[in-house]
């Protein structure tokens, strides 16, 4: 029996301690407290001392940390494949990498679970900020806030400078997006303490095959963003991407609190950024009402606000999918399936939907 765990101790103590973090997931699952205690003390400090220590380089450790793993996976289906051939060294090699490779799963199971996983089961904004509050989330209601949107948006939209093109020339930095967060803090308690600065993914290209415009790496508490992007994405993206450093892990709560901070911000290119993060939302609820008198009264927007309600740049995305070895269509398929699953087995009920929730928040907020 000694013999036995002396020979397996690494894959045993591994799986004594994924079994702890399994545990962990059950009980935030069962006792939502555990996990709003839990965010609120815990993990606000562990992200605050994790994102220092990330944040000291300018690239996404993340990113290098996913590109590894990949390797990593690979290295090991050759070594299991050699381990079928009588070579001794070949054997040897191959028992201590896997060791190696348990501890690499515990890693990123243990990081998943502590700085994401528990975190879908705290309290909403809507159970904490909205508990008490009857809302009128009527259609007319809903068009009143689409058309005070489309304003906003008109307005702004001819005040900022453009090339000759017409295109939105970016005016924001890093330091006004984490100001725009911590001036929302009363409203939101987490957004507090540091904020790192985010960080551009090298490979955007295929994040633009997906349609992403950042990515949140609980593995490395790092926030991420699509350098692709066309201007007016940057200050709500690194806002959305930033909230989830702080806790606020659901889709529609870093949405929400992306457009708040924005359009609180002193800075009229961020403000804009903010209103368009969350137009096309408020669009299609009122198109899918299929109500002629609704869709008569809303407002139109701009052609330069329409411009500006680009992913990324067309010329760009061309460029991208001529260089990709993947077509678009399966790309932004096996995205969408990966979040869908990912928030559904996280108790999101309405999967990647829950990015357009953000709609009812709204309507929170406005009234």
């Amino acid at each position: 029996m000694k013999k036995f765990f002396y020979r397996h101790k690494a894959e045993i103590i591994g799986l004594i301690i994924i079994i702890i973090f399994t545990i962990i997931n059950i009980i935030a699952i069962y006792l939502p407290d555990f996990s709003e205690n839990y965010r609120k003390y815990i993990f606000s400090h562990v992200s605050d001392i994790w994102s220092r220590i990330t944040g000291i380089v300018p690239f996404s450790i993340g990113e290098i940390m996913i590109y590894t793993g990949i390797i990593v996976v690979i290295c090991l289906v050759v070594l299991i494949i050699l381990g079928l051939f009588p070579l001794k060294k070949v054997k040897k090699i191959r028992n201590v990498y896997i060791k190696v490779f348990v501890y690499i799963l515990v890693f990123a199971y243990g990081t998943e679970t502590l700085n994401c996983f528990v975190l879908y089961h705290a309290n909403s904004i809507e159970e904490t900020m909205y508990c008490n509050i009857n809302i009128d989330d009527s259609d007319e209601k809903l068009l009143e806030i689409y058309n005070h949107v489309t304003d906003k948006l008109n307005e702004l939209g001819e005040k900022l400078n453009r090339d000759k093109n017409g295109d939105i020339i970016q005016n924001y930095t890093y330091k006004e997006c984490k100001e725009a967060l911590l001036n929302v803090n009363d409203s939101f308690p987490l957004l507090k303490g540091y904020f790192p600065n985010p960080k551009k993914l090298y490979s955007s290209g295929i994040m633009t095959q997906q349609y992403l415009c950042g990515v949140y790496f609980p593995f490395s508490m790092e926030a991420n963003y699509n350098y692709y992007m066309y201007p007016s994405n940057f200050p709500a993206t690194i806002c959305h991407e930033l909230s989830h450093l702080k806790g606020y892990i659901m889709e529609d709560e870093a949405n929400f609190i992306a457009f708040v901070a924005c359009i609180n911000s002193d800075n009229e290119f961020i403000q804009y950024s903010g209103y368009l993060s969350v137009y096309c939302y408020l669009y299609e609820e009122l198109y899918n009402l299929d109500n002629v008198y609704i869709y008569e009264q809303m407002k139109g927007i701009s052609q330069n606000v329409y411009r500006d309600l680009t992913f990324v740049d067309e010329d760009k995305f061309k460029e991208i999918e001529d260089k990709s070895l993947v077509d678009t269509d399966s790309a932004k398929k096996a995205s969408d399936k990966f979040i869908d699953s990912n928030l559904k087995n996280n108790g999101v009920s309405s999967g990647i939907d829950n990015y357009n929730e953000v709609v009812r928040l709204l309507i929170y907020y406005y009234n």
